[in-house]
């Protein structure tokens, strides 16, 4: 697999370089050598892409594991509550022309 494109938010690939090398490192080997080809097992249903082949996300994530597991990476979920302070207000109607 290559690294296609990045996204730094609020500066994290600036900090990550600098406080964390070493695990960036080890994450750009595992990508490195993860096969993305053996995930392209996926067959579309739907109606505009029939039978096209697409990557399984399930596929995706086993070969990334197979690579992250031998360096001691563990899976952890991180639970995220978020506010509701910034949503937009629905109207209580509905509205349809």
């Amino acid at each position: 697999m290559i690294i296609a494109a990045e996204y730094s938010f609020n500066a994290g690939k600036e900090k990550i370089e600098t406080e964390y090398p070493s695990y960036l490192k080890e994450i750009k080997e595992v990508i490195t050598c993860a096969d993305a080809l053996l995930c392209k097992n996926k067959k579309s249903k739907e109606k505009t892409m029939t039978d096209k082949m697409l990557f399984s996300p399930v596929e995706l994530n086993k070969e990334f594991k197979k690579y992250f597991t031998p360096k001691e990476w563990t899976n952890y979920k991180v639970r995220c509550d978020y506010s509701n302070e910034h949503y937009i207000k629905r109207l209580s109607t509905k509205i349809c022309w």
